[in-house]
């Protein structure tokens, strides 16, 4: 199948853009997406298109594209383009798709490379990127650059404009050994013990100064087991993460090169061969199907350029074909430097016999700056996917101390989160003790104040039951209705004037009778009293009860003067009855109302 000519264009939207009137969204689509029939048959942009909308058959416009799904002619729906768009362009997907952001650090022989790959499902851009120089001589003595790595690394980030705490990054594929075993069919433990056997004839390193790890490459229906053999001595690795330490970066995983150009090769079923380069050295890998079948790095002299370009390029193809004879290589894709990349498309095209092109996956061809960063990019996209290269040359015991670090300070963060909590804990209840104790406190004193309440109380309810116990003593010995100042008025009224007549006694019983005792010089005096008692009318019952005989006696005079002569007396007793509250008569005396009684007796 050709590849689609300029006057039959696929869009974004799905329809079919003819003749030179295409919409300048068609072209920007083309030139972002740069479908070639190699890319149908794997991993496409418009594959993917077609499985998120199968059901959307294209059209034919015939000049300008309507910007819109199939549907009725003339009908402009603008919207399925933009989303459309997302697969391609360098734009962040919002449909669904998660969003990751990866950042993967490539160490070359002269340069330091960074990017940033952010992707959403299959679609993936370069974000930012950067590099910094690294000094020729740097992976002669890896100890004694460990300064220069690392300051180039701090370099690279700094100006991609990144600060990441967690990296990616891949070694330069000459200073790592990789070699490709066949074995039984087994199980993936004895698999990997078969690997550190066989891993002795092609490492030539003692292998406890090396640091191994190893990808089945092969198919299940395969007779053997393929699998790739990747080492690198340990020293080496050991001064590359402690560079990354120094500036800064955990590594997560340490791959090699060649594993980041895989995903360039889209998916392709025959093999494709990726090209990278910089001036002074090559790299080829051959991938399909998603995995890498061949790897090959080299070091190219200054000059001629182009001839030794062109004759490693072919001893690389056929020590491909070497070992792999029942394929062939289908085209060749191209990434590095600028300078070297221009040198390669003048000589390659001529002296290899397949297409030869730029790489065209998610990259810009027209930018070529950013094919510099394929490697970088690679890594980063793929791990973004989670489909990672699944070498990590980082050593175990490393992994181990890492992951016994973390858990000693997740261990010390727990620790320190429970003894927050505790100690919250604690101060919570001291303050609720402290506030329990000042509640404590407050009541005993209310209860003191209570208690001291009480006790007033107490004393003055019995002052008051005193006072009207006493009150009703007296009420109920003063409860009749008998007047006594009224009643000694009234016997002091009655008494006749200048009458030698004394009142010794004034008694009042219980029943109401009064008694008047008393003495006269004559019977007429004891008389008139009583008849003077009898029309003050505050008496009722007035008699005259005993009149005594004649005694001799002295009375008294007033002031002092001297007692008179002795002379005879009578003694008498008046009975009589104050008038009651009852009749008509204390109506009467509105005194009698007004006054308290004051006692029983007189």
């Amino acid at each position: 199948m050709s590849a689609p000519s300029p006057r039959s264009i696929w869009c974004g939207c799905g329809c079919a853009c003819r003749g030179p009137g295409a919409s300048m969204r068609c072209r920007r689509w083309w030139r972002w997406l740069r479908l070639r029939p190699e890319r149908r048959e794997g991993r496409s942009v418009r594959a993917a298109r077609q499985r998120r909308s199968p059901s959307r058959p294209a059209s034919s416009s015939g000049g300008r594209c309507p910007g819109g799904r199939a549907g009725p002619p003339g009908r402009r729906q603008g919207p399925a383009l933009r989303r459309e768009a997302y697969l391609a362009f360098p734009s962040r997907q919002r449909g669904g798709s998660r969003l990751a952001r990866v950042v993967a650090v490539e160490l070359g022989l002269t340069c330091v490379r960074a990017a940033e790959v952010e992707t959403a499902g299959d679609a993936a851009r370069l974000v930012r990127r950067g590099s910094a120089p690294l000094p020729a001589d740097a992976w002669a003595d890896p100890a004694a650059s460990r300064d220069a790595l690392a300051e180039a690394i701090r370099g690279a980030l700094s100006a991609a404009g990144i600060t990441p705490h967690r990296v990616v990054a891949a070694l330069p594929r000459s200073v790592v050994t990789l070699k490709y075993a066949r074995l039984p069919h087994a199980t993936p433990e004895q698999v990997q013990g078969m690997v550190q056997f066989e891993a002795q004839q092609y490492i030539p390193f003692p292998m406890d100064e090396v640091v191994l790890d190893h990808l089945i490459v092969s198919e299940e229906g395969d007779e053997l087991t393929t699998v790739m053999v990747v080492a690198a001595r340990q020293s080496l690795v050991e001064q590359v993460l402690a560079a990354f330490e120094k500036a800064g970066v955990e590594v997560e995983q340490l791959t090699v090169s060649s594993l980041g150009l895989v995903g360039h090769a889209g998916g392709a079923s025959q093999p494709v061969a990726l090209l990278d380069f910089e001036p002074g050295e090559m790299e080829l890998a051959v991938v399909s199907e998603g995995r890498l079948l061949f790897s090959r790095a080299a070091r190219l002299p200054d000059s001629p350029a182009e001839h030794s370009l062109a004759s490693e390029v072919a001893r690389s193809f056929a020590a491909f074909q070497n070992e792999h004879r029942s394929l062939s290589v289908s085209r060749l894709l191209l990434a590095g430097s600028v300078g070297a990349l221009s040198d390669a498309e003048r000589a390659l095209p001529g002296l290899v016999d397949v297409p030869v092109s730029r790489v065209d996956g998610f990259l810009d061809p027209g930018d070529a700056e950013a094919l510099a960063y394929a490697v970088a990019a690679g890594l980063a996209a793929d791990a973004a996917r989670g489909e990672s290269a699944g070498i990590n040359l980082v050593p175990a015991s490393r992994l181990e101390r890492k992951a016994a670090v973390r858990r000693r300070t997740h261990g010390a963060l727990a620790a320190a989160a429970v003894l927050a909590v505790l100690a919250f804990a604690g101060v919570s209840f001291s303050n609720t003790l402290a506030a329990q104790q000042r509640e404590a406190a407050a009541a005993r004193r209310e209860n003191r104040r209570l208690e001291g309440a009480r006790k007033a109380l107490a004393k003055v309810k019995a002052e008051h039951d005193r006072a009207a116990k006493t009150f009703a003593t007296v009420a109920g010995g003063l409860g009749r209705d008998l007047y006594i100042v009224d009643l000694i008025k009234a016997v002091s009224d009655g008494i006749p004037k200048n009458s030698s007549l004394h009142l010794t006694q004034l008694t009042i019983e219980r029943g109401g009778q009064v008694a008047i005792h008393g003495t006269a010089r004559t019977e007429a005096a004891a008389t008139d009293l009583v008849l003077a008692l009898q029309g003050s009318g505050a008496f009722r019952d007035v008699r005259l009860g005993y009149m005594g005989d004649a005694q001799t006696a002295t009375l008294p005079t007033a002031g002092g003067a001297p007692a008179k002569k002795a002379e005879p007396v009578f003694t008498f007793i008046i009975n009589c009855k104050p008038r009651g509250g009852s009749g008509p008569e204390a109506e009467e005396r509105p005194s009698a109302r007004r006054r308290a009684p004051v006692g029983d007796e007189a």
